[in-house]
């Protein structure tokens, strides 16, 4: 039936009563919720006011005023600003590698291992090997995995290397892969241009502060192995100092700076025959831009030379 103009306007107001109980219910925490016995007159319209520490917090910045926090609040503000500057720089330098492996070098004694493993962590996609592990199953001295120095003992080193040289021709033609290596590796020219297929960084390291953090191998060693194959190691593409007693993931972040670095000083050059192939495509992508423009001014096209064929490989 017809309704009075009254009864339309008691809708109206019923209409907008319900729609701000549905607006309490759904935005306001459940210690601001209205009882259900609460009539319809006695509620307002004004939105429920939140009480959060966030927004005190903010209401404070608006007006200038940054709280003190506590030391163990600063710490921890400053260990998760850490967190995500290394996750950005990792992600950094996955990015700028493009799948090129990464080659660890060091002196015997170091923990290339757990570099390589924290380094292959950050980059997320890349696996990490070690070359000694891998060698020892292949040479029936599966037990001698742990030890590059035990295994040379035990097998040789003329056979360690033979087997070293065969499986890096297996290696260096994989993708996203951190690999450590024995030093001895670089001795062999034909090893030391394998490991070139990717990006070889040598951890330079203290001779003496590594005889006192380790019992495998002793100062004497370290200086006879040092002397053996230190100039080779320095023809690494990075070779960075570093402490023994460093926190892993520290070392592995270091690599990562040290890698975007070198990729942004030599950034990777294309064959000279695709520079000539995309010269030559874009001039004649150039040439049919201006045809089009002349032909939609009525102009005949100029003349021009037979189209490049963009499969053509420019010697």
């Amino acid at each position: 039936g017809r309704c009075s103009y009254s009864t339309a306007s008691e809708m109206l107001r019923s209409l907008l009563v319900l729609a701000a109980c549905a607006g309490a219910h759904a935005f306001a925490p459940a210690s601001t919720l209205l009882p259900t016995s609460t009539s319809a007159r006695s509620i307002s319209l004004r939105p429920a006011r939140l009480s959060s520490p966030l927004l005190g917090l903010r209401a404070q910045m608006k007006q200038g005023d940054v709280p003190d926090l506590s030391k163990e609040e600063k710490e921890k503000s400053k260990a998760l600003a850490d967190a995500w500057i290394k996750m950005d720089k990792a992600k950094e330098c996955k990015t700028a590698l493009k799948g090129s492996s990464v080659f660890l070098l060091g002196l015997p004694g170091q923990d290339l291992k757990g570099v390589g493993k924290m380094l292959a962590k950050r980059l997320e996609i890349y696996r990490f090997l070690d070359l000694t592990e891998v060698i020892a199953p292949v040479a029936q001295e599966p037990d001698l995995g742990h030890s590059s120095k035990e295994l040379i003992a035990k097998i040789g080193e003329g056979d360690y290397r033979e087997y070293e040289t065969a499986i890096l021709s297996q290696v260096q033609g994989m993708l996203r892969c951190v690999i450590a290596t024995d030093s001895g590796v670089v001795l062999d020219n034909v090893n030391w241009g394998k490991l070139r297929e990717g990006i070889v960084v040598y951890l330079q390291t203290d001779v003496e502060k590594l005889a006192g953090a380790q019992d495998a191998y002793s100062r004497e060693e370290l200086d006879a192995e040092l002397e053996r194959a230190g100039g080779k190691l320095l023809e690494a593409d990075i070779t960075m100092s570093v402490d023994p007693a460093a926190k892993l993931d520290e070392t592995a972040m270091r690599v990562c700076e040290g890698i975007l670095e070198l990729i942004e000083k030599n950034p990777p050059k294309r064959a000279s025959w695709q520079v000539e192939h995309d010269r030559r495509v874009k001039l004649q992508e150039e040439e049919e831009a201006e045809d089009a423009s002349r032909k939609s001014k009525g102009f005949a096209p100029k003349p021009k030379a037979p189209k490049l064929d963009i499969n053509t490989v420019v010697e």
